[in-house]
């Protein structure tokens, strides 16, 4: 109904969506950005270093007060059976008890002497697929310590069914190793083996048949040599609902 009031939390902010206006097949949630979410964007941004690229520059917001509003449908049973990358989040966050999804975990971040977390696991769902550089934040690339056997996990939130993978490993020629192989293990206990290369493409990994599931796990990760830093840029998970 009109009126109705959503609580959308994202990191450390809280904004309020109050049901504005619906339509046929579509509701209208409109929300007012406080003075201190505001703050919060403009203090992340001015912490960029000033030769940052204009495309890696998280988008925020300039003045004390925004509207903004979010358009919702439900989506057809024709559209829910389209296959689709299931894994993007653009939305994700670096928090293991989240509760939204899909969600990206791993065992490991890598993280400098000064103690910053970087190279996160939600980098590796959040649909940029640009992977032959690791440079200024917000690196854009899942990226563990240096060793072997590590994971990343996508968790769905729902039972869904998937049929391929897609993996960018990272090409940052010169500076990069890869993982050149690992498990992908599924919810019903399935394992499957997969190699990969040092390519700048994506590389498909298929099933043998649709299977449904309500995570992927990707495992024993390891790297083609010691030495180098091996990385992931964007993990696709290719099936329906």
């Amino acid at each position: 109904d009109s009126g109705t009031v959503t609580n959308i939390t994202y990191g450390n902010s809280s904004v309020l969506f109050v049901r504005d206006t619906e339509a046929t097949g579509v509701t209208r949630y409109k929300a007012v950005v406080s003075d201190e979410i505001t703050e919060y964007y403009e203090n992340v941004a001015a912490s960029l270093p000033a030769d940052s690229d204009y495309e890696c520059k998280p988008m925020y917001f300039k003045h004390l007060s925004y509207y903004i509003y979010i358009d919702t449908t439900d989506f057809t049973a024709e559209e829910l059976a389209e296959k689709r990358n299931l894994a993007e989040n653009v939305y994700d966050i670096n928090d293991k008890s989240v509760t939204s999804y899909p969600h990206a975990t791993s065992d490991s971040q890598w993280t400098n002497t000064a103690g910053d977390v970087s190279f996160l696991a939600r980098n590796a769902i959040d649909g940029f697929v640009c992977n032959v550089g690791h440079g200024t934040y917000p690196v854009q690339s899942w990226g563990p310590a240096n060793s072997n056997n590590h994971w990343i996990k996508i968790d769905f939130g729902r039972e869904v069914t998937v049929e391929e993978l897609g993996i960018y490993v990272r090409y940052d020629v010169g500076h990069d190793t890869f993982f050149k192989s690992g498990k992908l293990e599924l919810s019903d206990g399935t394992v499957v083996n997969f190699t990969l290369e040092f390519v700048g493409g994506e590389q498909i990994i298929k099933l043998d048949q649709p299977i449904k599931t309500t995570y992927v796990k990707i495992k024993n990760l390891t790297a083609d040599k010691s030495g180098g830093w091996a990385a992931l840029s964007e993990v696709k998970v290719y099936g329906h609902d």
